[in-house]
């Protein structure tokens, strides 16, 4: 293949220059990777002992099938495209990365410790028997009632609640009463912990495994970003949605996820394709101006051409002229 490639560019620069005039091989910017490839390719074949070691450049030669676009005259418009719509592309980016700090920041003021809420058996305002308190106390989170981690409970209560006493469907999700052993006990959502005879103050409940490993939340501005990338891919936003409406509000939740999709996956990625398609009907545009300018280079040439052939008229100098008079008479 070098050879190959090497015999198409010296016939190429024979042809047509290499960088002098116009229409000289490297002035064509489609050339540069060919030149590229050749050039690296060469000096890759030269022993690594009067080099030195030669296997980065040897690399470079992953770069030979990107010739095919070169070659195929319809790739040149598409990648025109991406080349010529880079900079309202850049636009469009900087347009969704502020909606990104926007949304970000309101989660994390809003939505955030959503999914930490969770319903407990508050010991603070109910009378407990000794040995169902000390059960309870025994549990591997103590006085949680959530089926994951109670114990004895043919119910364990909601999986995510919300701290907000309004209730639905201004509110998320509430703590129903719990019947263990024969008792109705009245349960409250906190999202922090029991810690011996208080809730604790820095330990929180943690987000459920099930979404994200507890990555997607709005609990800081990095988790935010993750969970907002999630919903602009429109892939399983829904489940973030209805996690949300039972931790925090349901039609806050619903109003926050349904406008975030609107704007960003509807607007935005919509904008983009748009500047996509701009640019490569501009592309396709210029290509054909492209080769009619090249159709009008090569009939000049062929126009000069025709006229250096034809034989020119000839010349009379005034002694040829003078001969041809005397002569005559």
């Amino acid at each position: 293949f070098t050879m190959l490639f090497t015999l198409e560019m010296v016939i190429k620069v024979v042809a047509r220059g290499f960088f002098m005039h116009k229409h000289a091989y490297l002035r064509d910017t489609w050339n540069w990777i060919d030149f590229l490839v050749v050039i690296f390719s060469i000096v890759s074949l030269w022993p690594s002992s009067s080099l030195g070691n030669v296997q980065v450049l040897r690399t470079v030669r992953v770069l030979r099938p990107l010739r095919t676009m070169t070659q195929i005259q319809g790739m040149r418009p598409l990648i025109n495209t991406f080349v010529g719509a880079f900079k309202n592309i850049v636009n469009v980016v900087s347009l969704l990365m502020f909606f990104f700090v926007v949304f970000g920041i309101l989660g994390t003021d809003l939505l955030s410790a959503g999914q930490r809420g969770r319903c407990y058996v508050d010991p603070t305002k109910n009378t407990l028997p000794k040995a169902l308190e000390l059960r309870l106390r025994s549990q591997q989170y103590p006085f949680i009632v959530e089926s994951l981690y109670s114990l004895g409970s043919r119910f364990g209560g909601v999986e995510i609640c919300s701290p907000n006493t309004i209730g639905q469907p201004i509110g998320g999700q509430q703590c129903d009463p719990i019947f263990i052993d024969g008792l109705f006990l009245n349960t409250t959502c906190s999202v922090m912990k029991w810690c011996n005879d208080s809730w604790c103050r820095n330990d929180f409940n943690e987000n459920p495994m099930d979404l994200g490993w507890g990555y997607v939340s709005y609990d800081n501005i990095g988790s935010a970003f993750i969970t907002i990338f999630q919903v602009l891919t429109n892939e399983g936003w829904t489940d973030i949605m209805y996690r949300y409406e039972a931790g925090w509000s349901v039609w806050g939740s619903r109003a926050f996820h349904s406008t975030w999709v609107i704007i960003g996956a509807f607007f935005v990625i919509q904008l983009a394709l748009a500047v996509l398609a701009d640019s490569f009907v501009q592309a396709q545009e210029d290509a054909k101006t492209e080769k009619e300018r090249e159709a009008l280079h090569d009939e000049a040439i062929l126009r000069r051409q025709v006229v250096s052939k034809r034989p020119e008229p000839k010349r009379t100098t005034w002694m040829t002229r003078t001969m041809t008079n005397a002569s005559s008479r």
